[in-house]
């Protein structure tokens, strides 16, 4: 049974309506960003799985050399 994909940056801006850059802000708490939109971007993360890669990679395995 093939993995199914975990869902991108990409994937949430277009489940949002927004631009990936605006998205990207929104998540990193930056300036320029209303709490109105940052509050839609974290629930459909919340709702499509979104992890951000920084947060799944400290959860994957080491590989061992």
């Amino acid at each position: 049974m093939p993995r199914q994909k975990r869902p991108t940056l990409t994937d949430l801006a277009d489940a949002v309506g927004l631009s990936v850059n605006t998205v990207s802000r929104a998540l990193t708490q930056k300036d320029g960003v209303s709490s109105r939109t940052r509050e839609a971007v974290a629930r459909e993360a919340e709702r499509i799985g979104y992890v951000s890669p920084s947060r799944a990679a400290r959860g994957a395995p080491r590989s061992s050399r």
